[in-house]
């Protein structure tokens, strides 16, 4: 439970955790159903969690429901309590792990997000000896890990991989600039236009952190053109999504990562001419302590998809 309000008022993180998933799923029933909680606690939870706040969060429609600008902006912070006990539970299980039974990940927001669960259901689809503890950093912070020995394998997403590094490429991984439907760069879609980048260049935009993969792409891109400007700064690729979702501004992010909200219509990825915003995603490892056993099964799920 964390407090909520000025009269200390407690909210459950299972809570939070619904209201982090309702932004991105736009259906009580899809969030329940992907925190796994049934949908009636999740509508009396949501309820709660709206007569605690005292203000509407959320727009109930036929179609669906959505989150008011005030939720959107209560789930952004919301966010950030999930991610940093997600981080805690991950600290807790390293803790109690024992030698020889745990494999310890660190990796990008981009790959922890949308790629590595699919590795890890592949990889516990045979029976395992070990668990995997999975830790979601920027890029740089996984780089320090894997030099640190806290991390047995490392998956980033920076432009360049220090030499002392061994590395191999897992995916090539497009930016896409997004923006919300109704800003004015969504009318150069619909007249096949594409956005000079010196005009990107000069606008502000909602930036991941310093250290982050996504980051030193877009800062190397916008380098010949006068650097990047920033609107606002954050360290969750979901909450840069929801805020541009909220027409905060726009941003530059993995396509992965919107893919689903230029789908269904509440996001527009602008092209940029000239521009292709590429970045190689990438497994690394010390050279000292190459990849053996079972982190050499869950390193070729990641390259292939099937373990050696």
């Amino acid at each position: 439970m964390v407090a909520l309000g000025g009269e200390m008022q407690q909210v459950s993180m299972s809570t939070l955790r619904l209201l982090v998933a309702l932004a991105e799923e736009g259906s009580i029933s899809e969030a329940a159903r992907r925190i796994g909680m049934a949908q009636s606690n999740a509508s009396r939870s949501l309820k709660a969690l709206e007569a605690s706040v005292g203000v509407q969060l959320i727009v109930r429609a036929h179609s669906g429901a959505y989150l008011t600008d005030r939720g959107n902006l209560l789930a952004l912070w919301a966010q950030e309590v999930v991610t940093a006990m997600d981080r805690l539970l991950v600290g807790m299980n390293s803790l109690s792990g024992t030698s020889g039974g745990q494999i310890t990940v660190g990796a990008s927001h981009t790959v922890a997000e949308h790629l590595a669960p699919e590795w890890l259901a592949t990889f516990h689809r045979q029976p395992r000896a070990v668990t995997v503890a999975l830790d979601m950093e920027n890029s740089e912070r996984v780089l320090d890990g894997v030099a640190r020995g806290e991390f047995d394998l490392g998956f980033v997403e920076c432009p360049e991989v220090p030499d002392s590094f061994t590395q191999v490429e897992v995916r090539v991984d497009a930016l896409k600039l997004i923006v919300h439907p109704g800003h004015e760069w969504a009318a150069l879609v619909h007249r096949d236009e594409p956005l000079l980048p010196s005009v990107l260049a000069k606008t502000p935009l909602i930036l991941r952190e310093s250290g982050s993969g996504t980051r030193a792409v877009v800062s190397a891109a916008l380098a010949p053109y006068g650097g990047v400007r920033t609107l606002m700064e954050l360290n969750s690729t979901s909450a840069i999504v929801r805020a541009v979702e909220a027409g905060v501004g726009p941003a530059l992010l993995s396509g992965l990562s919107v893919e689903a909200g230029i789908r269904e219509g509440r996001l527009v990825a602008v092209p940029v001419l000239g521009q292709t915003l590429e970045r190689c995603i990438r497994a690394v490892w010390l050279p000292s302590s190459p990849p053996r056993g079972e982190v050499r099964d869950l390193l070729s799920i990641a390259v292939s998809g099937q373990p050696l």
